[in-house]
């Protein structure tokens, strides 16, 4: 197995433990998936049912949101730091001057699997995911269903 298989059956275990222990679905079109993007819904019996999330190949994971006008924004979860960047232009006496300035920049998450633990261990501090008790319990092979 090489490591690309090997990425693709983490990232495909995360998003099963994402549905299973956690309810959260993936809700990803065709044109998503073959652009490297994943979406994910909370699911119903969160305290925020139907927010959605974005897993991006960029290296980049996003909030959506809805606008008042029923359209979507994204907000980026990434980790932030500061970095200084420099630019040059040429002032109005014609002189090239370089300016440099603070600037908050995101730190990209290279790997899909990093992103998706990244997306779920965000949504479990800050959404209050909490465990999906199962339906039914495995019991030597047998599923039986589960009556509280």
């Amino acid at each position: 197995m090489d490591y690309r298989e090997l990425e693709i059956k983490r990232s495909n275990d995360i998003v099963d433990t994402m549905l299973t222990k956690y309810g959260i679905t993936e809700t990803t079109t065709k044109i998503q998936k073959k652009n490297g993007t994943r979406m994910f819904t909370l699911p119903t019996h969160s305290q925020f049912p139907g927010h959605k999330f974005g897993v991006y190949k960029s290296g980049m994971v996003r909030k959506l949101s809805r606008t008042r006008w029923q359209e979507y924004t994204c907000y980026q979860l990434n980790k932030q730091y500061q970095q200084e960047t420099r630019g040059t232009y040429i002032n109005s006496d014609g002189d090239l001057h370089t300016n440099k300035y603070k600037g908050t920049a995101r730190a990209l998450i290279y790997t899909e699997p990093a992103r998706l633990t990244y997306l779920l261990q965000y949504l479990i501090k800050n959404y209050g995911i909490a465990k999906v008790i199962p339906q039914f319990v495995e019991v030597d092979g047998v599923k039986y269903v589960r009556y509280e």
